[in-house]
């Protein structure tokens, strides 16, 4: 056993500032304090303390070491109120199994199949950009990608369209999110839902929209017994090993809610700072042209052209270094635990700082910039492991990451090969932190 250490405290009369300004500027707040404690620090609340771990060892302790020792943090809690019981946001046994069920969708045979989705799909917005091109008019990057990724997942994952019911799903997602952070912040906003607040009889209403789109996919299925080979096929046809009982209809939707919003939320997001950036650094578009014409000279992309897209994995990858949409996991210890001689007690709430680590200059060089040659294979072998985690790590990995991957590699592919883009506004986005890392304003690009 090491020697017991004390865990840098940022000042227990300090706790209401500390809590407004990381509400305010979570990622500044965590740098800030790393830079003056280290990489373990605490803040003192009323209701028990929060611990922040900022370095890949203990990253890697917390979700995979010790992951058995490690729940969901108490914003789960929080997340469960719109997703529901789901990968997620569950637990245990019940998380396991879940897993299981769902991992067959996700193995490289039917990833092949879904390729060829995300790559027609991709294609179309291509055909429908030129129109846009025409017509010389700029535009929100960030709603076109929630578009192609919202067809994509809906159409490869459940078998549905549900591009009519973009702006809905969009509008009902930024309340969610606006609607979760506040709670996970603010102890005055956990107001029981019961009580008719503006903020919630706005959440209830966004709730119930998805609720009604999720439920009416599944109803359709279950009114259209037709063989499919998609998730939602796998999650109705999967029997409990124990009962030979199948999912309830909550449970579908469960899991169907949380694959629908995490399976284009993320990916949204991440194209849309991957195309920020490839605006802003015409050198690095250029070398993705070059290798588009090579590997792809005009052709739609397809499964076997993934591995030859090297230069546009590094891209993936480096935007998902600087800009990782999931930028902050939770974890929270059942029994207590000891970190590097740090004693966490049980039900403490500890924050590993994802985007933190992507950013620190003792592992990274000149973090701010943007440079996919991190990720060539002659200099991603000298990474240190979790110091580059955007889908987190140990068991609970997310387990739609590769067809994330293989998702933004096709957008980027198809879209760059064909277009140019300018950046309508120099100015660099301001980051917007809820439960995803999106921006404050819109990115608004011009085609060329």
């Amino acid at each position: 056993m090491s020697e017991k250490k004390k865990i840098p405290s940022v000042g227990p009369w300090l706790f209401f500032v500390s809590l407004l300004q990381m509400g305010r500027d979570p990622l500044d707040f965590i740098q800030t304090n790393r830079e003056k404690y280290g990489d373990i620090f605490r803040i003192n609340l009323p209701i028990g303390n929060l611990v922040v771990v900022t370095s890949p060892a203990y990253a890697q302790h917390v979700l995979q070491e010790k992951n058995r020792n490690y729940q969901k943090s108490f914003a789960y809690d929080i997340l469960k109120i719109f997703l529901g019981n789901g990968l997620l946001t569950s637990e245990g046994d019940f998380w396991r199994k879940q897993r299981r069920l769902a991992q067959p969708a996700f193995h490289r045979e039917r990833l092949a199949e879904i390729v060829q989705t995300m790559s027609e799909l991709a294609g179309e917005m291509a055909d429908e950009w030129k129109e846009i091109k025409k017509e010389g008019k700029p535009f929100d990057i960030t709603i076109q990608m929630n578009r192609i990724t919202l067809d994509i997942v809906s159409k490869a994952l459940f078998g549905a369209d549900v591009r009519s019911d973009l702006e809905l799903v969009r509008n009902a997602i930024t309340v969610a999110n606006e609607f979760a952070i506040a709670r996970i912040r603010y102890l005055t906003k956990r107001i029981p839902l019961w009580i008719p607040t503006k903020e919630n009889k706005e959440f209830k209403k966004a709730a119930k929209a998805l609720d009604d789109l999720l439920y009416s996919i599944i109803d359709n299925r279950i009114a259209n017994p037709i063989e499919r080979h998609d998730l939602l096929a796998m999650l109705m046809e999967a029997k409990d090993e124990d009962t030979g009982e199948g999912m309830s209809h909550k449970q579908l939707r469960d899991e169907s809610m949380t694959l629908f919003i995490a399976g284009h939320e993320t990916s949204a997001l991440a194209l849309s700072w991957a195309w920020y950036m490839l605006a802003t650094h015409p050198e690095v578009m250029a070398k993705l042209k070059e290798e588009l014409k090579e590997v792809l000279n005009g052709k739609l992309p397809g499964f076997a052209d993934i591995p030859k897209l090297t230069y546009t994995r590094q891209i993936v990858d480096e935007t998902l270094r600087m800009f990782p949409p999931a930028y902050i996991i939770g974890r929270r210890p059942i029994d207590t635990d000891e970190l590097a001689g740090n004693v966490i007690n049980k039900n403490t709430n500890v924050l590993v700082a994802v985007y933190d680590i992507h950013h620190n200059p003792e592992l990274w060089d000149e973090p701010e910039k943007f440079k996919p040659e991190r990720f060539a294979p002659e200099n991603a072998k000298k990474i240190p492991k979790y110091a580059y985690f955007p889908f987190g790590g140990g068991p609970r990995l997310c387990i739609g990451n590769n067809f994330a991957l293989m998702e933004m590699q096709i957008v980027l592919a198809t879209l760059a090969q064909r277009f140019d883009f300018t950046l309508v506004s120099p100015q660099k986005p301001e980051f917007d932190p809820l439960i995803t890392l999106r921006s404050k304003t819109s990115i608004m690009m011009q085609l060329n």
